[in-house]
């Protein structure tokens, strides 16, 4: 009853600054749920899993992250999945233990976007610009790990 007279007297946006509050995690605690929900999904299995951030620029923030299924898998074609807007990599992990059995699979987020960072030196002037900076991240991390 005490929590929902708080509520009521908090207003919109002290209601959404509550949830929000509660659901924020520091980055280092999402890699931990990361590294916890692959280990349940693939490692059971036997599927190995190697999640990387991979530096873009000289912004210690600017990194695309990945998780690559069978990292040391050689042969065959490596199968690179990258997320919709506004979403992550996560949406991929259902079906990371079946595309484990079929070779080495890169699941990259895209800068900005899920696990990769968030750099605020970047304000998109264009949407070409923008195109480019997200394009550059992704050929950098295929540069690296391809």
């Amino acid at each position: 009853r005490a929590l929902r007279q708080r509520v009521r007297g908090m207003g919109r946006d002290g209601l959404l600054g509550l949830l929000w509050a509660g659901f924020s995690y520091t980055r280092r605690q999402c890699l931990v749920n990361e590294a916890a929900l692959l280990d349940h999904l693939l490692k059971h299995k036997g599927i190995a899993w190697k999640a990387r951030d991979t530096p873009v620029s000289t912004v210690a923030d600017d990194v695309v992250h990945s998780v690559s299924i069978n990292p040391d898998h050689l042969g065959g074609v490596d199968l690179v999945l990258v997320h919709g807007f506004a979403n992550g990599g996560g949406c991929f992990f259902p079906i990371l233990a079946a595309l484990g059995k079929v070779g080495r699979t890169h699941v990259v987020d895209w800068r900005g976007a899920g696990m990769s960072g968030r750099p605020r030196a970047f304000p998109p002037r264009s949407e070409q610009e923008a195109i480019a900076y997200l394009v550059e991240g992704l050929e950098t991390w295929r540069v690296a790990h391809l």
